[in-house]
């Protein structure tokens, strides 16, 4: 049995049970118990470039940066959320006055990673899940096309896979339809 990315809350004792069963006969067990600590990051400020809806790094096009999920927030809920991608999130948001064709691709990565592009704050009444791109292995590239994005303002999240593994990355967001103004 394996158990990880448990998250202990410090100067609290806690103790760990190891039961051989309900017998009532001496039984002899071998077992091997190792704890091990990671290093953990205490989630954003909800005010933190990122760190939500409301905070979201807004996009200009070209737009191209580095970024990384430590320490960010783990609240991404509604539109793509896939039930295994439990790690935190950074939110970038894109407004079209018009109807668009996008690229954007995120590369680099230092841990597996999830990118959702939703046509509205994640969660909110209404917001349906436009594309969602996942790369679990570390050192992908995924470069996604959207040929007809109408109007309307747009979320892309940079999700890690897990809990307290920190994703570093590059994220290039641009527009293919002859003009950079958004």
């Amino acid at each position: 049995m394996s158990m990880n990315g448990i998250v202990l809350d410090p100067g609290t004792t806690y103790y760990i049970v190891v039961d051989g069963g309900n017998s009532g006969s001496p039984l002899c067990y071998q077992y091997r118990l190792t704890l091990s600590t990671g290093s953990c990051t205490t989630p954003a400020a909800s005010g933190a470039a990122g760190s939500n809806c409301a905070n979201a790094i807004n996009i200009n096009f070209p737009y191209t940066a580095t970024g990384a999920t430590s320490g960010m927030a783990i609240d991404f809920t509604g539109a793509c959320k896939e039930t295994y991608n439990g790690g935190e999130d950074v939110y970038y948001k894109f407004t079209l006055a018009s109807q668009k064709c996008i690229r954007y691709n995120v590369s680099g990565l230092t841990a597996g990673a999830t990118v959702y592009l939703t046509n509205g704050c994640p969660g909110a009444a209404g917001t349906t899940c436009v594309r969602t791109s996942t790369c679990r292995d570390p050192y992908c590239t995924g470069v996604i096309e959207e040929p007809t994005l109408p109007a309307g303002t747009y979320y892309l999240v940079v999700k890690a896979d897990s809990p307290y593994k920190n994703a570093t990355y590059s994220i290039n967001v641009e527009s293919l339809t002859g003009d950079d103004n958004v």
